[in-house]
């Protein structure tokens, strides 16, 4: 699992000789075991650098076409438009709902973005 989260050469570190983002990949690594079918997953991104955020996003478009529902806490409007279907904007309570790809173009399951919007 360290290989498909981009740590197989770090398998000797104790935990606090990781970085941040190494340790979100860590995290995740730990998660990818369960082999769930539904993930919350908030703020995936948070101390990744490029590599690890490109790493992570491919996992869970994986994830996805495995067949798993996604619910992602993310802040970055420009990656929730590339990789969400749907968005939930919360903020005291739902306050909007997108479809952000017609149906046809969607898997025959739910990747969801739920992003909660600070005034």
């Amino acid at each position: 699992m360290l290989q498909r989260v981009g740590l197989d050469n770090k398998q000797d570190l104790r935990l606090g000789q990781l970085s941040g983002g190494e340790r979100q990949r860590l995290l995740f690594a730990q998660a990818l075991e369960r082999d769930s079918h539904l993930w919350c997953i908030d703020e995936p991104m948070t101390g990744l650098d490029q590599s690890g955020q490109a790493l992570m996003t491919a996992e869970m478009i994986k994830l996805r076409d495995q067949g798993a529902t996604l619910f992602v806490v993310h802040h970055d409007m420009d990656w929730i438009k590339r990789h969400a279907d749907e968005l939930w904007v919360i903020e005291d309570g739902l306050k909007d709902h997108q479809q952000l790809h017609r149906p046809s173009q969607l898997p025959a399951f739910e990747f969801a973005e739920a992003v909660e919007a600070f005034a």
